[in-house]
């Protein structure tokens, strides 16, 4: 209004020459100037600010969907990998009920009592040992060879990891990290934590039974049982782990996994650590589990020597027949189905696109059981033999011990042709040790050793680049093709693993 009423009254004034009303409104008229710039700067101010809040509100949102997702995720991880721990241990019972039906009636009772205490007593000796040594805290006590930290799950503070999972990487429950516990999870950095440490202790629990449990169908009918117990311990505690360590550790020499010192993972070398990053490929355990415990089941039948009854003075072969081929055969198949977990839950996962890897490793397992109990019945043809059971049945077993290492490094052709392999090994195998004279009454070694080490080299020469870059990450240099993988770079590197 004032403004106003001094526009009416300048030019009165100044026909007036009432200079002090001319002054006073040119006054006026400045400040009214004034306000409108502050009120547009304002109004700018303003509206920047309400964008910028806007955006943060929505980034907020953002991150909070994004904790969410994550969350889920790894709720979904760990129940996949408590599920293949518990379909693993359901192996235990195929053993059981293979062993008592391949042995002779009298004997059933003490290999049922042997496969029990390989769970019971196993899951102890691992707990206080056989993790610590297999899986101890990354370069902080770790030479490359045994871990050294976290017996009895002491460093473990049974916090919940909540942040992002990496991709495949053993690292998620390495304990005791270098570099402090900023957040009190039990030495792992929280960039870099998954998978919670329980899960994949119950999954590696499972497969440490496993390999006692091989020893046990080799010393049948003629050992001891404190005996055994003594010798199942220090192969949990001292044996196995060392292997575990090597193989599927990030510190472990031969490890595919291994992470060198002061890197955050396998991209942050810049070259200069690419030929740390290969490794042998042993995805589910040929080597790790199924060679380790085949190869002590061997140590074990020839110190032990055969059964009475079982070789002739004039160097014949006797068969002492198992009393339950039903039962036997119900063990080989519920330790096929326990396989899937053994094989499929070797992801440790289902995000980051491991859910597709899960679900060719299982097209495979199956195609190399099936390949190994048809080489077996082919070969018994193409011999002119009798079709036995017995033999269809290690041959299947055959087949999934071979598939093992390169189950999701392989074609599903390859498990089919691996089992097939596997078969024949097995059968030449198993007739070998009976001209060493060595009694093996279930056949864990020629199952066992012999396919454990096919495994391992059918990995080298069968897999592809894409499938180990989708089950592993980048190997190292990424100029060749599938076709040439095992003529090239990184193929020499884990054949030198091997």
């Amino acid at each position: 209004k004032s403004f106003t009423a001094c526009d009416v009254a300048a030019p009165v004034a100044m026909e007036g020459t009432n200079a002090t009303l001319l002054a006073a409104c040119g006054a006026l008229a400045g400040r009214v100037a004034k306000l409108e710039e502050l009120a547009a700067g304002a109004a700018a101010e303003a509206t920047t600010h309400g964008r910028v809040l806007l955006q943060t509100n929505e980034t907020i949102e953002l991150l909070t969907l994004s904790e969410e997702v994550v969350g889920v995720n790894l709720a979904i991880d760990t129940l996949w990998q408590l599920l293949a721990a518990f379909m693993v241990f359901l192996m235990q019972a195929g053993f059981a009920a293979l062993e008592a039906g391949s042995v002779r009636a009298k004997n059933t009772k003490n290999i049922l009592l042997k496969n029990l205490l390989d769970a019971c007593l196993g899951a102890v000796v691992w707990w206080a040992l056989g993790f610590p040594f297999a899986f101890g805290a990354r370069f902080n006590g770790s030479n490359g060879w045994i871990g050294a930290n976290n017996f009895f799950l002491a460093q473990y503070n049974h916090v919940p990891y909540t942040t992002a999972q990496p991709r495949y990487n053993i690292e998620l429950v390495n304990f005791g990290r270098t570099g402090g516990d900023p957040d009190g999870l039990g030495g792992v950095d929280t960039g870099e934590a998954g998978l919670s440490g329980y899960a994949f202790w119950m999954f590696q629990w499972a497969f440490a039974a496993t390999t006692a449990t091989i020893v046990s169908g080799a010393v049948a009918e003629r050992c001891r049982f404190v005996g055994y117990l003594i010798y199942q311990s220090v192969l949990i505690a001292f044996v196995y782990p060392v292997v575990v360590h090597w193989v599927w550790s990030t510190e472990g020499w031969l490890s595919a996994f291994f992470v060198p010192p002061n890197t955050d993972d396998r991209g942050t070398c810049d070259g200069v650590c690419e030929n740390l990053f290969n490794g042998i490929v042993d995805f589910a355990g040929s080597g790790v589990v199924h060679l380790v415990g085949g190869t002590a089941a061997l140590w074990s039948a020839y110190i032990l020597g055969p059964r009475i009854g079982r070789f002739g003075s004039n160097g014949e072969v006797n068969d002492l027949q198992p009393h339950s081929l039903p039962l036997a055969t119900l063990g080989v198949l519920i330790m096929w189905f326990g396989w899937y977990g053994f094989n499929c839950g070797s992801t440790l996962a289902l995000a980051d696109g491991l859910w597709y890897v899960a679900a060719k490793v299982a097209v495979v397992t199956t195609l190399s059981a099936a390949g190994g109990g048809c080489g077996t019945v082919i070969l018994g043809m193409i011999m002119r033999q009798p079709i036995d059971l017995a033999p269809v049945l290690n041959g299947i077993l055959s087949g999934l011990v071979a598939c093992c290492a390169g189950t999701a490094t392989f074609e599903p052709f390859a498990g089919l042709v691996v089992g097939l392999v596997a078969s024949w090994l097995y059968a030449g195998a198993s007739a070998g040790l009976k001209k060493l004279r060595i009694d093996d009454p279930l056949d864990a070694s020629p199952v066992h050793l012999v396919n454990g080490a096919w495994g391992l080299i059918a990995a080298g020469l069968l897999s592809t680049r894409t499938n180990t870059i989708a089950a592993y990450g980048n190997p190292g240099p990424t100029n060749q093709e599938p076709t040439d993988f095992i003529f090239t770079d990184s193929g020499h590197k884990y054949w030198g693993g091997f």
